[in-house]
Formats: C-alpha cells, structure tokens, sequence
C-alpha cells in the first residue's frame, strides 16, 4: 500500500507548479490564439474598433479555457517527488457517515 504524507509547500513546489501551469498556457494559448490574431488582422486590419473587441473577447475566452484544461492537466500530473492532490475537509456539524 502506497503511503501518503502530506508535505509543506517551499518555493521549489511553487516554481514547479507555477512553471507547469505557464508553459502550458504560454505554448497552448499561443497555438490557439496566434490564428485568431491572424483572421482578425487580415479582416480589419485594425482599423474598426468594435472588431477589435471582439477580437480582445476571443482571446480573453480562448486563455480562460485553456487555463482551466492547464490546470486540470497539472492536477493529473506527477511531479518529481510529489504529486498535487484535492482532499475534501470535513464542514461543521458533519460526522463523515452518510
């Protein structure tokens, strides 16, 4: 049976964790983005103002979800020496039967 410490986060926790979740979202937001640039540069060429919103709102949308897939993937993923678990606490006035 696999024993299960839990362990204080350092700063060497943090950076792996910080790095995991940036490249992913740097290199997948930008593989995403980079044609909807392209589209909305080649429609308008900058020049209507409600497009360019439009354009700010899509790329706003496309980082969100790919920081939600990024951070799924490092919740999923082991690390070195650790891995990155969600435990679920115990509110008041629950006992833990059901």
């Amino acid at each position: 049976m696999e024993r299960i410490f839990k362990i204080t986060p350092s700063f060497t926790h943090a950076v792996d964790i910080w790095w995991a979740y940036t490249w992913r979202l740097l290199v997948w937001g930008g593989i995403l983005n980079i044609p909807v640039a392209f589209v909305f540069v080649f429609i308008h060429g900058g020049r209507h103002q409600g497009l360019l919103l439009l354009h700010y709102f899509l790329g706003s949308l496309i980082y969100f979800s790919v920081s939600v897939v990024a951070i799924r993937t490092i919740l999923r993923k082991g690390f070195k020496n650790y891995e990155i678990w969600l435990v679920a606490r115990e509110t008041e006035g629950e006992t833990g039967n059901s």
